[in-house]
């Protein structure tokens, strides 16, 4: 993502290329956030919710903490959320 802003940055502003040097250094000086670690990630268990809503009708599928609710239809959205109204 970084490198086509850049890219686009370069052609779109005729950069030279000392410019183009000092743009690169500062990209590589930004801290670079860290990503958390799996062993401090609480799991969480989904599969009475997604039970649940299978039997409602809903397919779900549970990874990594995440519950995924397929819709087939714009009908399918609308009966989900007449669940919350």
């Amino acid at each position: 993502k970084d490198q086509q802003l850049m890219v686009n940055s370069i052609i779109g502003q005729k950069l030279s290329v000392r410019e183009v040097e000092s743009m690169v250094k500062g990209l590589k000086e930004r801290p670079v956030a860290k990503t958390k670690s799996l062993k401090n990630e609480k799991s969480f268990d989904f599969s009475n919710l997604s039970t649940k809503l299978n039997e409602f009708g809903f397919k779900t599928s549970v990874k990594s903490n995440r519950i995924t609710i397929d819709f087939t239809s714009e009908e399918d959205i609308t009966a989900f959320l007449s669940y919350f109204q």
